[in-house]
């Protein structure tokens, strides 16, 4: 995970896997750690859409 300071004093957390990049804000770092789990679930969305395998709204596992 990357994290950058942004001039707020939030934290912009990236994740990269496979080509996909997603990021979101925290406040505190304490918090960093806590949202790989959520950025590895948006790449992993990213994927599926890149393949054509989108996930059916009401039936999705992700």
């Amino acid at each position: 995970m990357h994290v950058t300071t942004l001039e707020d004093g939030c934290l912009r957390v990236c994740l990269q896997q496979d080509g996909f990049e997603s990021c979101c804000v925290v406040s505190s770092h304490h918090l960093v750690d806590s949202k790989k789990r959520q950025l590895e679930r948006a790449n992993l969305r990213l994927a599926s859409t890149a393949m054509g395998l989108g996930c059916d709204q009401h039936h999705s596992s992700l």
